[in-house]
């Protein structure tokens, strides 16, 4: 019997499962991977919570990812893999205590799997679209009385043009690759090489000196 599928994150790299879905919080945009007929799909979208071990998120009708999901056969399981990327930058070997020539990539990721259920009818779709807004609109108010405001039919229309979706959660896998395989004195040359550089080396800076190693 073969085992479930779990991606490689050594000991020393692994994330608890609430640092996990604050990253997610943190990252929502996600690439969704789905097989179907053999073919696999994979499409890039936000997701959000419903409650602690929900996804929820809709993509275009017109997509084939969507059409694939809508034309699942014999009402068979859908299963998912949902790939969240956090902060994430080369590491070069020059700025270790002694230069092993060896090139790194530190990051952060999250791994999802779970089964996908679409979600049918205007009410359930409605709602998760304004599920995104609350989560992502700094005037998410506004927002939902403009859609509120628009004629029925044009409402329809749009809800139409989308398909909505949840995934309901089996495993959460967080990875969190800061060098914590290198000495404290080569993570803070690592830190002090990254925080004079790009706007995204000062990110994986702080983050770096933010974190917990153990």
């Amino acid at each position: 019997m073969n085992r479930p599928y779990r991606p490689y994150i050594p000991s020393h790299f692994g994330t608890s499962d609430s640092a996990a879905k604050a990253l997610i919080a943190a990252h929502p945009f996600a690439t969704l991977i789905t097989v179907h007929g053999g073919q696999v799909y994979a499409t890039q979208i936000p997701f959000v919570f419903r409650g602690d071990n929900t996804l929820i998120a809709h993509m275009a009708h017109a997509n084939p990812h969507s059409v694939a999901l809508l034309g699942q056969v014999d009402g068979a399981a859908i299963h998912a893999t949902v790939q969240f990327t956090g902060v994430n930058g080369y590491i070069s070997p020059a700025w270790y205590g002694v230069n092993t020539g060896v090139p790194t990539w530190n990051y952060q990721s999250v791994q999802v799997q779970g089964v996908l259920n679409v979600l049918y009818g205007a009410p359930v779709t409605e709602a998760v679209v304004k599920a995104l807004i609350d989560a992502f609109d700094p005037q998410a108010e506004v927002v939902k009385q403009a859609w509120a405001d628009l004629p029925p039919a044009a409402q329809a229309a749009q809800l139409g043009a989308i398909v909505a979706f949840e995934i309901e959660i089996s495993s959460i896998d967080g990875k969190s690759k800061l060098s914590q395989n290198r000495s404290a004195a080569d993570r803070q040359r690592v830190i002090a090489a990254l925080a004079v550089g790009s706007a995204n080396g000062l990110h994986m800076a702080s983050t770096m000196g933010k974190a917990s190693i153990t």
